[in-house]
């Protein structure tokens, strides 16, 4: 891209949804991004998001009496993965759990699991399941940011993952960061009663302000207006 002419380098961004929020950072600190547009970004470790997830869900199955059990099912997956906890033993209560009724709600996979995982693949795993973005977030500086949540997301924790969002850039030193979270929307800024992915208001509609806020963002942070016009030409 930096030899494209139609291309302004310096002013190329990137835009993120959901897991791409926690990749975004990521970027960020390593390539020369002129701003960062994060949409339903989950701010918490990717164990804690899970945590959110399967809490969630169950709730919406009404099997919430039966949370605990899944997220400590999901706790031992991943004690197994730091081997804090035996393998032996968390296949013995995935075993149990898989016949349970809620267990379908769980988000745990219920075809082809292999316990424990082979070889090749536990590294992976584990990497995967302990990821958490707080050190990557401490180390952006000078990106300007703007975060967009919706108060009814059912993926992403959007009140705490706002917070720390927050916090963390604010204490990396980023002096332009804008959030805004909005009410009546879930994890795709789509209208909804209850925030549930299909559970939509209908007519479908993302929130009024949205995404409008992106180009307003965006214009008032001059990245917009390309060098010799060239917005006027695409």
């Amino acid at each position: 891209m930096r030899s494209d002419p139609h291309v302004d380098f310096h002013r190329s961004g990137i835009w993120a949804f959901s897991n791409g929020g926690w990749t975004a950072p990521l970027v960020s600190v390593h390539r020369p991004i002129a701003f960062m547009i994060l949409k339903s970004a989950p701010m918490e470790s990717l164990a804690q998001n899970i945590d959110y997830e399967v809490e969630q869900q169950m709730r919406r199955h009404n099997a919430e009496a039966a949370s605990p059990q899944a997220v400590a099912l999901w706790h031992a997956f991943e004690r197994a993965l730091d081997g804090t906890v035996s393998w032996s033993y968390t296949k013995r209560l995935y075993e149990f759990n898989a016949r349970q009724p809620w267990f379908k709600y769980s988000l745990m996979p219920d075809v082809g699991v292999s316990i424990p995982p082979p070889p090749s693949m536990i590294t992976g795993l584990r990497r995967f399941v302990t990821f958490d973005p707080t050190h990557t977030l401490l180390s952006v500086s000078f990106t300007p940011t703007l975060a967009l949540y919706g108060a009814l997301d059912r993926n992403v924790d959007a009140t705490d993952s706002a917070a720390r969002l927050r916090e963390y850039l604010t204490r990396a030193g980023d002096r332009d960061v804008t959030i805004e979270t909005y009410p009546n929307v879930g994890h795709q800024l789509i209208v909804s009663k209850s925030g549930y992915n299909g559970d939509r208001t209908l007519p479908e509609r993302f929130v009024p302000g949205y995404p409008q806020i992106m180009i307003t963002w965006l214009a008032q942070r001059g990245f917009t207006n390309a060098p010799g016009n060239l917005g006027s030409r695409l």
